[in-house]
């Protein structure tokens, strides 16, 4: 499977791979091992990467230059600015922001902003703090994304299909809330908060993992469009 392939990689396992036994079974072996490898590598540029949505947007977009320029790039200077009182940040980790899109007078919708970070830890630091960015970045409705590959969000949005179909199993309403998608890493499953008293702390016992082979929801990695 492509998807345990993938796991093997993220995991560093080096685990044994059968031989096909036939000259189709062994194109369609490269196949899939091009179509792997083509993910890791996507993943991989994105890793440091983040997604803002719903900063105000002028057009007047930076040659790409100056992308790391906070004199020229008034975005990489709002959302420095907006880390710069966030204790244990160094909002120069920021190496470089840029819309992503062309600008659209007559769209309402701003574009997203891609924040590309000098390191994994560092964005994983924002991420830990993100409530007092978005606090700081002071915009009504602005949200945070992981920059994510075209089969992450494919699989995210199934993740999301699939919460609305467990909650609609649930008769209780209060219930039907206590199911709800957490991500790390990009990665999106849904969790059931359970609660054992007024003042113990919430727990998370997993329900669906996107692309785990145990949920009978699962829907399978081979069924989604990966190019």
């Amino acid at each position: 499977m492509i998807l345990e392939r993938l796991s093997n990689l993220e995991s560093g396992s080096s685990s044994a791979v059968a031989v096909p036994a036939t000259k189709s079974d062994f194109e369609n072996s490269v196949n899939q091992y091009g179509r792997v490898q083509r993910e890791w590598n996507d993943r991989n540029s994105r890793r440091a990467n983040l997604l803002i949505f719903g900063l105000p947007d002028t057009g007047n977009d930076p040659p790409d230059d100056k992308r790391g320029d906070a004199d020229s790039n008034p975005d990489l200077k709002f959302i420095r600015d907006a880390l710069t009182p966030i204790q244990g940040i160094d909002p120069m980790t920021v190496l470089s922001v840029y819309r992503l899109g062309a600008f659209d007078v007559s769209d309402a919708k701003s574009r997203p902003i891609k924040a590309e970070f000098d390191c994994v830890k560092s964005k994983a630091s924002v991420m830990k703090k993100l409530k007092l960015f978005l606090t700081n970045l002071n915009v009504e409705k602005a949200f945070v994304r992981h920059d994510l590959t075209a089969y992450q969000r494919q699989q995210r949005k199934s993740t999301v299909d699939v919460l609305h179909k467990i909650r609609a199993e649930v008769a209780d309403e209060d219930q039907k809330k206590s199911y709800v998608i957490r991500e790390s890493n990009g990665i999106a499953k849904i969790v059931h908060r359970q609660s054992s008293g007024p003042n113990e702390p919430a727990t998370f016992a997993d329900v669906f993992v996107s692309g785990a082979l145990c949920s009978p929801y699962n829907i399978q990695f081979d069924n989604l469009n990966l190019h």
